[in-house]
């Protein structure tokens, strides 16, 4: 479906695509996995763990220093592959999005089996919330050039975003 000379929004090809969709159902399960983590990891260690509130800090802070470490390295090599042209743009994003999704799960349902011991669980809870840092290598970069043009607004955005995340502390 053609949108008018106007530059109007095509609708019906936005809701008919499969990559949309693909990136919707990616997205709103990731959110829904890290939101849940984000909020009752540290009640999870107090409560469950037994650490108290000086320990459960670092410790909860830990899986998301982790993740940022996993996001930048994951990017790094995505660029390294990206630019020496020995893989496609699809197989980067779709192995970064496989190691990011299927590597937490398989650490959540680990954690799940340490019982209380406080070390298992940590080392697993940060595995599993770390190796998500790769999707930002995967589905979380299409975000952008579906939604953006490429260029100064795909900047501009990835500036926006950072200082969002700033105006928050």
């Amino acid at each position: 479906m053609s949108t008018s000379s106007k530059g109007g929004t095509p609708w019906y090809a936005i809701f008919t695509s499969l990559p949309f969709w693909a990136i919707f159902v990616a997205h709103c399960g990731n959110n829904w996995g890290f939101y849940t983590l984000l909020t009752e990891l540290p009640t999870y260690m107090k409560s469950v763990l037994h650490f108290d509130i000086k320990s459960n800090g670092f410790l909860s802070a830990l899986p998301y220093l982790m993740m940022w470490i996993v996001a930048n390295v994951s990017s790094w090599i995505a660029d390294y592959y990206r630019h020496n042209r020995e893989t496609s743009v699809t197989t980067i994003r779709k192995t970064c999005n496989s190691v990011g999704t299927f590597v937490p799960g398989l650490a959540l349902i680990c954690a799940a089996y340490t019982g209380c011991n406080a070390v298992s669980t940590v080392i697993f809870l940060t595995i599993a919330v770390g190796s998500n840092g790769a999707t930002y290598s995967g589905f979380q970069v299409s975000l952008y050039f579906i939604l953006f043009m490429p260029g100064d607004a795909f900047g501009f955005t990835a500036i926006h975003d950072k200082a969002d995340i700033l105006r928050t502390y």
